[in-house]
């Protein structure tokens, strides 16, 4: 299962970038996407997102995120399970 959540945020410079480097160096790129759900403890997960450590959550509103991790601990969450993805850059050498 590939998730593309954040496909139009990040793909697009980051995809610029490596067909750039692919050309200049006369190889074909491949690029693919998978990952899997994983169960993270709510503690670790819950401080990162306090602390904007997780890619994109700085673009949410501070009071809707708080507001969600004050719920997530009056819930007593032990543990909290999210999709992680990652993504695969292939070069080859074009013949």
């Amino acid at each position: 299962m590939v998730s593309c959540h954040w496909a139009d945020i990040f793909s697009r410079p980051r995809e610029l970038r490596r067909f750039d480097a692919a050309g200049l160096s006369e190889m074909t790129l491949s690029v693919s996407g998978y990952g899997e759900y994983v169960t993270l403890p709510a503690d670790t997960y819950l401080d990162a997102v306090k602390r904007k450590q997780l890619v994109g959550i700085w673009m949410l509103k501070s009071d809707i995120v708080d507001e969600w991790i004050n719920n997530q601990f009056a819930k007593r969450t032990d543990s909290i399970t999210v999709f992680e993805e990652f993504w695969l850059y292939l070069y080859r050498k074009m013949n």
